[in-house]
């Protein structure tokens, strides 16, 4: 199958309202590249969580603009394209000038999905987490008796399982959960932590 990667250039203030709407149109991914995450990270010039850092980064971040990336089916990409636009366009009106969009600058190239969705399937492994395993929908996997299967197709979304964020969450709630919790899965993106949480009796 083929797409089109749509790619708009912005600013780090405006790149998750940018992704947001993406994601209204799209299931095949939705990614933000902005070098400002990176420097995030440095908590002072003493400390450090990387090895290595170019000192050229930092200076770099400033200037560079945002990429917000997504991947629309090719055969309805021009509308959906259209639509996506429009709402960006729609969304920098409505913010009066409060948000710094950036030039909004749009690139479209075609792109094989055999090159990111085969391929990463290919790759992607039962995840276990304790007593649960986030197993892929395309992988046949038989549970040990303690284990709770979570079973996702999670088109690349997050919330996979492999980030620390979600990993970590999903111990925690085996600490906490009991038949009378009550959850909310706030900012959720495949669905792993509320489904995690049901299979563990809230």
């Amino acid at each position: 199958m083929k797409y089109i990667e749509l790619t708009i250039h912005t600013t780090s203030e405006a790149s998750e309202i940018i992704s947001d709407i993406m994601w209204n149109y799209t299931d095949y991914g939705v990614t933000i590249c902005d070098k400002a995450d990176i420097i995030a990270l440095q908590t002072s010039k003493e400390t450090t969580f990387w090895d290595y850092m170019d000192e050229e980064v930092e200076q770099a971040s400033k200037e560079t603009d945002v990429l917000v990336k997504c991947y629309v089916a090719e055969d309805v990409a021009d509308g959906v394209i259209s639509s996506i636009l429009s709402d960006i366009k729609n969304a920098q009106t409505l913010s009066g000038g409060a948000i710094a969009f950036g030039t909004l600058e749009d690139t479209k190239r075609r792109v094989d999905g055999d090159d990111w969705i085969d391929v990463w399937k290919k790759h992607f492994r039962p995840i276990p987490l304790g007593k649960i395993v986030v197993v892929p929908e395309w992988i046949a996997y038989e549970p040990k008796a303690d284990e709770h299967i979570v079973l996702l197709d999670s088109n690349m979304a997050f919330g996979t399982g492999e980030h620390e964020t979600t990993s970590m969450c999903v111990e925690w709630l085996q600490r906490f959960i009991t038949p009378e919790t009550v959850c909310i899965d706030v900012g959720c993106g495949s669905g792993i932590l509320g489904i995690s949480a049901l299979k563990l009796g809230a």
